[in-house]
């Protein structure tokens, strides 16, 4: 999973221990445990969440929180369409959210629409029990905006830092 990804070695054999979790929770048909990525850009949760579906054998599919608002009152509709599809694989599914706060965030706050409102319940409603069939990876660079229901959905957080110049140096010179 950690394959073209070059990562701090703590970092790198915490998301190896990810990976190999999620395998055998493939493997033994067991609910599988959902996993916040956080951290700034660039730091290789994306690429990470991809090696991640594609060693553990499950389908890859990517939405954006920024893909949910621009589908208006059709967003609940489109939710359900994702966990009906993967509840159908064999495969089971890797549903990788990034920027994930942009679209699961408190329904407390006054700048979150109805549609938004309504997408983010339909999202709830989806993940609300562990499941043998899907796997969401959130990935956020600000996950203190999650409406406090997202964060009862989170099994595990990773914390994906910038490294220090040191660290940089450190990890050039492991690869070479």
């Amino acid at each position: 999973a950690m394959k073209g990804v070059i990562l701090e070695k703590k970092l790198s054999e915490r998301l190896n221990r990810v990976a190999k979790a999620t395998a055998n929770t493939k493997i033994n048909r067991a609910p599988f445990r959902n996993v916040l990525l956080h951290g700034p850009p660039g730091t290789g949760k994306t690429m990470f969440a991809k090696g991640l579906a594609r060693e553990s054998g499950l389908h890859y599919a990517i939405m954006t929180g920024g893909d949910v608002a621009p589908l208006g009152k059709d967003a609940v509709t489109e939710l359900h369409k994702i966990f009906e599809w993967a509840n159908t694989t064999n495969k089971g599914v890797l549903l990788f959210v990034d920027e994930s706060d942009a679209f699961l965030r408190k329904r407390s706050t006054d700048k979150i629409s109805e549609d938004m409102r309504n997408a983010l319940n339909a999202f709830l409603y989806r993940t609300g029990e562990a499941s043998t069939k899907i796997m969401i990876v959130f990935a956020s660079n600000q996950p203190e905006q999650f409406d406090w229901a997202i964060n009862d959905r989170i099994d595990e957080m990773v914390e994906f830092r910038l490294p220090g110049h040191e660290e940089r140096v450190k990890m050039i010179a492991q690869y070479m």
